[in-house]
């Protein structure tokens, strides 16, 4: 999230206002921390947090988020709640539980939001047909461009550790390799 301007911004030297849906471990973790440190370059900056649990909500995401950010967090109850009340966002990024990942994308589509959503997109193929029909919609509609932002997760595939594990292995300082045992 971040890696592009994004197409709803009202101008190239606009901030990208960003919110976050669901304050999971993967976000505390890593996701918010990549944030903040590229948040700079990519003039973003993270405004607000959705959850359902008001605990969470309240007593750790809010805190936590300010303290990391540097300044006020709003927060809502949900990201319909977010989408109906905070009209400066541009951009969410989905950390909720995976079973909720194709809803919330849906969601932030039809908001007109651009989506960086953790994987899995979905958990099966009806959720994952809904949010293409989706953005289909949306751009037979004009609502959306085709250079809109969905992406989908996938970092730690394409991250140097994994980059440098296939090379070592290509250059041949295994040997041959004849067995790969999966499980």
């Amino acid at each position: 999230a971040g890696a592009a301007p994004s197409l709803y911004a009202a101008g190239a030297n606009d901030r990208i206002n960003v919110a976050c849906i669901g304050y999971s471990m993967r976000f505390r973790q890593s996701l918010a921390k990549a944030f903040s440190f590229y948040r700079k370059e990519f003039n973003c900056e993270m405004v607000a947090v959705a959850d359902l649990w008001k605990k969470r909500l309240v007593e750790e995401a809010k805190p936590q988020m300010e303290a990391l950010f540097g300044h006020p967090i709003d927060t809502y109850a949900s990201d319909e709640d977010l989408y109906e009340k905070a009209k400066d966002v541009d951009a969410v990024i989905i950390s909720t539980a995976d079973f909720q990942h194709a809803r919330h994308a849906v969601h932030a589509v039809e908001a007109g939001k651009d989506v960086y959503c953790e994987k899995p997109m979905a958990e099966d193929m009806r959720a994952a047909n809904l949010l293409l029909d989706t953005v289909n919609a949306k751009r037979a509609k004009g609502l959306a461009t085709p250079g809109a932002v969905l992406q989908i997760g996938s970092q730690r595939r394409s991250g140097k550790g994994y980059a440098a594990a296939r090379e070592y292995v290509r250059s041949g300082k295994f040997g041959d390799i004849s067995y790969v045992d999966l499980a």
